[in-house]
């Protein structure tokens, strides 16, 4: 993954060409990847609902994608089937998935 964010992609025609739009939203979906995990390991149950919404952002990317392939007219089109498809995770799935990694975590610790 490293490779492809420093390395592939700034070699993009495509992000190049609007890297003003797609790398301030990559940083922000980075931003909030962050605060989601902090969230997950320090804060309480509302802060996991938090976390599961900040956890779908990396999902701007494709949406300000879609708006400058097509336009407002093309994200208002697709963009629902963009966000049905990523957030087909319920909150349960999530949280279910969230005690996995955190019991794999704490083994790993010891």
């Amino acid at each position: 993954m490293f490779w492809d964010l420093l390395v592939v992609l700034p070699t993009d025609p495509f992000y190049v060409r609007n890297i003003a739009l797609l790398n301030s939203t990559l940083v922000n979906a980075i931003i909030n990847w962050h605060i989601a995990n902090k969230l997950e390991r320090e804060g309480d149950e509302k802060d996991k609902s938090v976390a599961f919404i900040l956890r779908g952002a990396y999902i701007d990317i494709l949406s300000a994608a879609a708006f400058v392939v097509g336009g407002m007219g093309w994200v208002q089109e697709i963009g629902p089937a963009i966000r049905r498809w990523a957030h087909e995770e319920t909150f349960d799935q999530y949280l279910a998935n969230l005690a996995k990694e955190c019991e794999a975590r704490d083994a790993n610790s010891k």
